[in-house]
């Protein structure tokens, strides 16, 4: 099976790259070009855990494990008296925004199985797995993944279809850090790690060059104290090109870099993604080459004297005049749970068949349950909605629901339902044709509710204005309010029409007041939303919370309407 070059273009067949339930919001499916564009990919080592042994897991020590300021650190055992320690954290942190401040976060589940981890331990295949996680919104540049697992590939969509004579195919851009020996990344260090990280400051940051070895089957390793920084649009760019032409890499062009975990601020977790939305790499091999690929298995049956001991106990319970059938069983099964606990069962169907069934019915029940309850699972379904109270003084955020569940109505009830699409953030047009149109509005109205006459201007005058505000020609559609002044030809009607706003300040000016206004009500909203960061929000809320925030504070200082702002 032939190899694509570690940078660079590789492909799928989109049949292949599904994970999750069928009819669930949990999956995901390449076919759907929504979702195959608005996803990246991560390749992880799953059944691998970051430290082994009571004393690599810090088990004694306090604080206890090896915390992590964005991610829980358990320490686990195999279970049925196998007590050796497997210590790894709960869940890999994505932080996207710009540098200087990533805005929201998702988290992916790690295993936390003990058992998986004793099995691989005695012999099991270390098991690839695929992340299926939300790209960047185009507001967005970077992505940052702290080092919590071993990652050994990362893939971003190009093409949903590769070519017409292949219409399955579908490209992506990868980097894969398993087929590579030693990598130098630019690293941003931190030179005052015990600060708390609001935003990434610039006066503590140390860039320097860090040489990161990376693994044949695990990529790059764990490492807490780091995490690997991702611009999208830069990696894809340097690597759409054909190699032979390329100036830089993935690493030289810096579109790959290493950051101090420390330098990431701790912001509010907008998802959680579980592993049934991840897909197996041996099953998607499988799809790929039409072949069947399966994860090797460790001998995990007992030693040939112990099964020969247990059936030389078996028989001779069997002699034992009355009981001996019953206690020929009793033997049996506990033999077994001792020197096999994974055959318990087996045994138990074979020695009673007629219950074996009833457990069969019972299991096949639990898969219909867990197949309904899958709905219910901690993935940001596409659409969802929140409730905002329009009634309350400072518009309190209330619990969000599903947007496919019924909301129960209330009686006296004030409260917008507000669908927000997951994965999408406004384009320059779309503001202004949405919230840009509500501010012309905004003044409109304020005109038409003014003495205006009192101000040396006919009502015919302000009409006119007003109507070309809130209906501008063709020619008028693209601008500003500030600059719709400027059309009226009277100059003292025009000096009047601005005296009737608060004042006029530079476009600048106005960012800053509004930020200035909104951004306390936004940290408000945010952290009302998630008081234990774990709510299941859509993963654009933070833009939504934004927009949210203007909202309130317009209704509470209408200066901020007429794009005034403080004297």
């Amino acid at each position: 099976m032939a190899l694509a070059w570690p940078q660079g273009e590789c492909f799928f067949k989109r049949s292949a790259l599904q994970s999750g339930a069928v009819n669930t919001v949990a999956r995901f499916t390449a076919e759907d070009p929504k979702l195959f564009y608005s996803t990246m990919v991560v390749e992880m080592v799953w059944n691998k855990e970051a430290h082994h042994g009571s004393e690599a897991c810090k088990e004694n020590s306090n604080p206890k494990g090896h915390p992590h300021k964005r991610s829980g650190y358990t320490i686990v055992t195999g279970g049925r008296g196998w007590k050796t320690s497997y210590g790894n954290w709960t869940h890999l942190p994505f932080s996207y925004g710009a540098y200087y401040q990533p805005s929201r976060q998702i988290q992916h589940e790690l295993c936390t199985d003990g058992e998986r981890f004793k099995k691989r331990e005695h012999g099991d295949a270390y098991e690839s797995w695929f992340m299926f996680v939300p790209l960047p919104t185009r507001h967005e540049e970077w992505v940052f993944i702290d080092r919590l697992c071993s990652i050994r590939a990362i893939y971003i969509p190009v093409s949903y279809m590769a070519s017409e004579k292949s219409e399955d195919l579908c490209t992506y851009i990868h980097v894969r850090f398993n087929g590579m020996k030693d990598i130098a990344l630019e690293y941003h260090k931190d030179k005052t790690p015990e600060k708390f990280a609001e935003i990434f400051d610039f006066e503590t940051v140390e860039k320097t060059t860090a040489t990161l070895t990376c693994h044949d089957t695990f990529g790059i390793e764990h490492d807490e104290t780091t995490a690997i920084g991702i611009n999208i649009t830069k990696l894809v760019t340097t690597l759409i090109l054909p190699r032979q032409f390329r100036k830089y890499d993935a690493f030289s062009s810096k579109a790959i870099i290493l950051v101090d975990t420390s330098l990431i601020p701790v912001i509010p977790v907008l998802s959680r993604f579980t592993a049934s939305a991840m897909a197996d790499w041996a099953t998607v091999a499988s799809k790929n080459h039409g072949v069947s690929v399966k994860w090797a298995e460790g001998d995990h049956s007992p030693h040939w004297l112990l099964s020969f001991l247990k059936n030389t106990l078996v028989v001779c319970a069997g002699l034992v005049p009355g009981i001996g059938p019953l206690l020929s069983m009793g033997s049996a099964l506990l033999m077994e749970a001792l020197i096999n606990p994974d055959g318990m069962l087996e045994e138990f169907k074979e020695q009673l068949p007629g219950l074996g069934e009833m457990f069969d019915e019972i299991f096949d029940l639990s898969k219909e349950c867990r197949k309904g309850m899958a709905v219910k699972m901690d993935i940001a379904s596409p659409t969802q909605a929140v409730t905002v109270d329009t009634n309350s003084d400072d518009a309190v955020l209330k619990t969000p629901v599903q947007a496919d569940e019924p909301e129960q109505e209330e009686k006296k009830s004030t409260a917008t339902y507000v669908n927000i699409p997951s994965y999408t953030a406004l384009s320059k047009a779309e503001y202004d044709a949405t919230v840009g149109r509500q501010l012309r509005e905004a003044l409109g109205r304020k005109l038409g509710g003014l003495a205006v006459e009192d101000r040396g201007i006919s009502r015919e005058q302000a009409k006119a204005f007003q109507e070309l505000v809130t209906n501008p020609p063709k020619e008028h559609q693209d601008k500003t309010v500030d600059e719709l002044f400027e059309v009226v030809e009277s100059k003292y009607v025009r000096d009047r029409l601005k005296a009737m706003r608060t004042s006029l300040f530079t476009k600048k000016m106005e960012e800053d007041f509004r930020a200035s206004e909104t951004e306390s009500i936004k940290k408000r909203l945010l952290t009302e939303a998630t008081p234990d960061s774990s709510s299941r929000l859509a993963d654009n809320f933070y833009e939504w919370a934004e927009n949210a925030s203007r909202k309130i504070a317009m209704r509470d200082n209408p200066m901020l309407a007429f794009g005034g702002g403080p004297r």
